[in-house]
């Protein structure tokens, strides 16, 4: 009976603590799924649905989107903060701007993303007169790390927001380090977390460095709208700085051998998101 009440006792203890902790666990990883089927959860499902796809990638059983072999080093982040206020009002200007053009806005699993290309592939995009102290700021923070941020992209998350696994596109992602540097954001509750990796924590003045070539996702559990500035660092390999880039990397995809249907639904994709970018290059 002792037993009982002690195991009783233990289990409830559990369930107490998660549900007091459940945005601090989901944003840690820390909570077991099947835990979430007690508790209602906006981003309960899309929880699941993230460690169903980890489940896959670590026994083998997925297929799309699973990762690529990168070609050029990974660049490590600064450690510092910057400052990035007075950027804001340029930056709410910009997202009252209709923006019928972008990549990367049907990620969401649940709520909803939006973004705005500044620069691709060293070149204006349409929405690249819209900001001046964006673009400068960011190719400040790129010199400070030795480097040229050849596109730049303002991204705001809604609260409640879980962006799925995703990957970047063939004969890009193997040659750039992703970066992200927090605009406006709540102190905790904005992730990116790239697969079989801690989540990094997307701090307001922080910049973070990631693989694109790995599956990764993204989440805002918090209440409040998550916006961020992605810049891709180039150190001239693979392709060149300009629109002619766009010709080279197809020629580099449509090159690749196929290996299998993973490669093929890769090949796809990044012919596909070449002729999205054609259209926002001014």
């Amino acid at each position: 009976m002792n037993k009982l009440f002690i195991l009783l006792f233990i289990l409830i203890f559990i369930i107490f603590y998660t549900y007091i902790n459940l945005d601090k666990l989901i944003h840690e990883r820390k909570v077991h799924p099947i835990l979430l089927n007690f508790f209602y959860h906006p981003l309960k499902e899309s929880y699941k649905y993230s460690c169903d796809i980890e489940y896959k990638k670590k026994n083998n059983l997925l297929f799309n989107n699973s990762g690529f072999d990168r070609i050029s080093p990974l660049i490590d982040p600064p450690n510092k903060f910057y400052n990035p206020n007075h950027l804001l009002n340029e930056i709410n200007d910009i997202i009252k701007y209709k923006n019928d053009k972008r990549l990367g806005d049907k990620l969401a699993n649940i709520g909803q993303k939006k973004s705005w290309q500044l620069r691709l592939f060293n070149e204006e995009t349409l929405y690249s007169k819209f900001a001046p102290k964006c673009i400068d700021f960011i190719d400040k923070l790129a010199k400070d790390m030795n480097s040229q941020a050849i596109s730049i992209s303002l991204g705001l998350m809604y609260p409640k927001t879980w962006l799925k696994y995703h990957e970047g596109f063939w004969g890009y992602s193997e040659y750039i380090t992703r970066c992200m540097i927090g605009i406006k954001c709540p102190n905790t509750g904005c992730a990116l977390h790239e697969y079989n990796k801690k989540p990094y924590t997307i701090q307001e003045g922080k910049v973070i460095t990631f693989n694109d070539c790995n599956m990764h996702e993204a989440w805002n559990i918090t209440n409040q709208k998550r916006i961020v500035l992605i810049f891709d660092l180039w150190n001239n390999e693979g392709f060149h700085n300009n629109k002619n880039a766009i010709k080279q990397i197809k020629e580099n995809v449509l090159n690749r051998k196929i290996l299998c249907n993973e490669d093929f639904k890769r090949k796809e994709t990044s012919l596909k998101t070449l002729i999205t970018v054609k259209k926002l290059l001014k």
